[in-house]
């Protein structure tokens, strides 16, 4: 009788192993900009490094046109120069 200890282990090991929400060597960082006083208003800007510390991707949340997500993705040649960004408003298809 070991299946007990074969679903235990695939429960507390394996499954959160699949369930993780950031890839291994990523990392974010999440700012909250208040707008008004009593801290109703609020947008937060995320923003993802890869592993080397350089940023590659900001997401501004309920920063777009009808409160959609913006954004820019950050593209970088072979010296780590920063290239052009691309943008993209959340709400179109």
């Amino acid at each position: 009788m070991k299946k007990p200890g074969f679903i235990l282990h695939l429960l507390f090991v394996v499954l959160p192993l699949l369930a993780a929400g950031q890839q291994v060597g990523h990392n974010y960082v999440m700012a909250r900009t208040m707008l008004c006083d009593d801290g109703t208003e609020y947008y937060d800007e995320v923003t993802y490094y890869d592993g080397y510390g350089y940023p590659y991707e900001t997401v501004r949340k309920r920063a777009g046109g009808s409160g959609g997500n913006v954004a820019t993705v950050l593209r970088y040649d072979r010296s780590r120069r920063v290239g052009r960004g691309v943008a993209a408003d959340g709400n179109r298809p």
